[in-house]
């Protein structure tokens, strides 16, 4: 009887040392694109190391125009597990000839932010775009995910949500698709929160 104590304990001291774990890091990232031309962006961050815990974070952006101004800036704490993102941009699409070869890429790009904790996921893409003008902001920690997007945009946008139950991820709670073709403006606030009960 004690034998299968023993045995039973050595496992569960076994599988804890295995777990995987998520080195202490702050990243801090900052940019601001002008110009002219052609232009193919892309930042991921990751912190997640099951469907439980962690952030990841895409932005990408592409296309050809003229850059009024690009900005991203990223703060992430692993430890406190806190991300706070926050994207715009205001430009439009126009081709361009650089050493005589041309470059007609529409414009297109992506914001989409996971918080694991919460099981929150917030997307907002735009593609085949002639001109954009807006921002994305997002906040998220152990608790809590709060995105506004504002924007005003020519071409097609997507934004999404997804919501899980973080006891069982294969549940979904909520699930939003909007989808726009044409000239639209768009202002859309989604905040999820875990409160634990007393």
């Amino acid at each position: 009887m004690k034998t299968k104590e023993v045995v039973i304990l050595v496992c569960i001291v076994a599988a804890l040392v295995t777990l995987p774990t998520v080195s202490a890091v702050r990243i801090y990232t900052d940019m601001t694109v002008r110009g002219v031309g052609y232009l193919d962006m892309e930042t991921v961050f990751n912190t997640q190391t099951n469907y439980q815990d962690g952030h990841k974070v895409v932005i990408s952006s592409r296309g050809c125009g003229e850059i009024v101004s690009e900005t991203e800036m990223l703060e992430l704490d692993s430890e406190k597990q806190e991300l706070s993102i926050v994207t715009s941009a205001r430009k439009s699409y126009a081709p361009i000839t650089y050493l005589d070869r041309d470059y007609a890429l529409l414009l297109s790009g992506e914001t989409t932010a996971r918080n694991y904790m919460v099981g929150a996921v917030v997307t907002e893409k735009h593609y085949d775009t002639l001109r954009i003008a807006g921002s994305m902001v997002h906040h998220g920690s152990r608790n809590r995910s709060a995105t506004e997007i504002d924007t005003e945009i020519y071409g097609k946008a997507h934004i999404g949500v997804i919501v899980r139950n973080t006891e069982d991820y294969h549940h979904t709670l909520l699930r939003v698709r909007d989808d726009f073709v044409g000239e639209f403006t768009m202002n859309k606030v989604i905040v999820v929160e875990n409160r634990e009960e007393p």
